[in-house]
C-alpha cells in the first residue's frame, strides 16, 4: 500500500523506486501483487508514464487515510518507548501499597507528570499478561515457576510483636523455647512459610515450629490481630516500627528477626519495555536503596 501510494503520487515506477530506496522491478512487482490481491487494476501503464484508474483513485484516497492512521500509531508507540507517558497498571498487596507503592508513586509523578497510575490492591498476584498489568510488587519466600521476569529489590525483615495487654496476661517470652507456650499468629499464603518461624540473631539461625491460632494474608491484618491481644506474630519492620512507636505493640525477643522475605518486582518481558515501565523499574530500585527501606 505504501509503495502504491508513492507510485501514484510520483507518477512513475523509476522515481518511486529512487524515493523508496528500492529497485524498479521490486516496485513494479509490489503494485502488481496488490492489484492481484484486490482483483482490480489500479494503474494504467505505458512506456512513458502511469496514471490511476477509477478504482485506483478511489483506493488511493483510502490508502492515504490508512497510512496516516498507521503513521500516527507508530509515532505514538515510539513516543511511548522514548518518553514515560500513559497509564501504568500496578498490582500489589495492601501493606506494600501503603508503605512502598503509594509513596513512590507520588514522587514518581512529580518527576514524570505524564504517567497515570491504575493500582490494584490484592494479596494474590494475577496472571499479569492476561490481566494486562505492567508491574507487580510481591513479597515471597519463594516464587512459583512462571515466564515473568523477577527482579529482587531486597529483603524485608520482620520482628515478633505482641500487645502490652497480651504480655501482661501471658508474660514476656525470654527464649525461643518459651514461644511454645504462647498463642502464635502467622502471615500465610502459597509463597510463605507454613507453621514455622525461621529466627535469626547474628550468625545464629533456629526454626521454631508453631501451631498458629490465626493465619492472615497481609501484614496489615496481622497488625490489627496483634493489637486485639490475639497473640504474638511477625510484623515486617516497616509496619512494626510504626506500631511500636505508637505504643500499640511491643517487640518480643527483639534480638531476633523472623522469616526474612524477599521483595520482587515482577514484569512480563525484558525486551521492548515501554518508557513508563522501564522508568518505574529503575525509579523503584534506586529509591528503595537510597532510603534504606530494604536490607
Amino acid at each position: 500500500m505504501r509503495i502504491f501510494s508513492v507510485v501514484a503520487d510520483t507518477g512513475g515506477f523509476t522515481r518511486s523506486a529512487e524515493q523508496l530506496g528500492l529497485s524498479t522491478p521490486h516496485v513494479s512487482r509490489a503494485v502488481s501483487q496488490l492489484e492481484s490481491h484486490l482483483g482490480a487494476r489500479l494503474l494504467h501503464r505505458s512506456t512513458r508514464s502511469t496514471s490511476l484508474t477509477d478504482a485506483g483513485l478511489r483506493y488511493l484516497a483510502r490508502v492515504h487515510e490508512i497510512l496516516s492512521v498507521l503513521d500516527a500509531s507508530e509515532r505514538e508507540v515510539k513516543l511511548a518507548s522514548a518518553e514515560p507517558r500513559g497509564t501504568l497498571r500496578v498490582h500489589c498487596s495492601a501493606s506494600l501499597a501503603d508503605h512502598f507503592v503509594l509513596p513512590l508513586a507520588a514522587r514518581f509523578q512529580r518527576q514524570y507528570p505524564q504517567v497515570n497510575f491504575d493500582l490494584t490492591v490484592a494479596s494474590q498476584v494475577p496472571d499479569l499478561i492476561r490481566a494486562r498489568y505492567d508491574i507487580a510488587l510481591m513479597a515471597a519466600n519463594y516464587l512459583p515457576e512462571s515466564t515473568l521476569v523477577a527482579m529482587k529489590l531486597g529483603i524485608i525483615q520482620s520482628v515478633l510483636c505482641a500487645s502490652l495487654e497480651y504480655i501482661e496476661e501471658h508474660g514476656m517470652p525470654q527464649s525461643l523455647a518459651d514461644l511454645a507456650a504462647h498463642h502464635c499468629l502467622q502471615i500465610g499464603g502459597p509463597t510463605f512459610r507454613d507453621r514455622e518461624w525461621v529466627m535469626r540473631s547474628g550468625t545464629e539461625t533456629a526454626t521454631v515450629f508453631i501451631d498458629p491460632r490465626l493465619t492472615v494474608d497481609t501484614g496489615r491484618s496481622l497488625a490489627i490481630a496483634i493489637r486485639q491481644d490475639m497473640g504474638i506474630g511477625p510484623l515486617p519492620t516497616y509496619i512494626a516500627s510504626q506500631e511500636i512507636k505508637s505504643g500499640n505493640v511491643v517487640a518480643v525477643l527483639p534480638e531476633y528477626t523472623v522469616n526474612e522475605t524477599d521483595l520482587y518486582l515482577l514484569y512480563t518481558s525484558k525486551k521492548y519495555l515501554d518508557a513508563k515501565t522501564r522508568a518505574w523499574i529503575d525509579f523503584t530500585k534506586t529509591h528503595m536503596q537510597v532510603r534504606g527501606i530494604l536490607t
